[in-house]
């Protein structure tokens, strides 16, 4: 799947009072360039092996 800002927004949920969006990493085509556009627009993004989880978290 290649990954845009779009559907980084649709699903963000609230979570513990923060706006979190997650996705499998074995999904992800453009791992590199999601990364570099959601950190430019405010996103803290996080990369978890052990769950094979990619989370976008929005920063205010």
């Amino acid at each position: 799947m290649k990954l845009t800002m779009e559907l980084i927004e649709r699903r963000l949920e609230e979570y513990r009072g923060e706006l979190v969006a997650e996705f499998e990493l074995a999904d992800i085509e453009n791992l590199d360039e999601i990364e570099e556009i959601a950190t430019k627009e405010g996103y803290e993004v996080w990369f978890d092996s052990n769950d094979n989880l990619l989370t976008f978290t929005k920063q205010d």
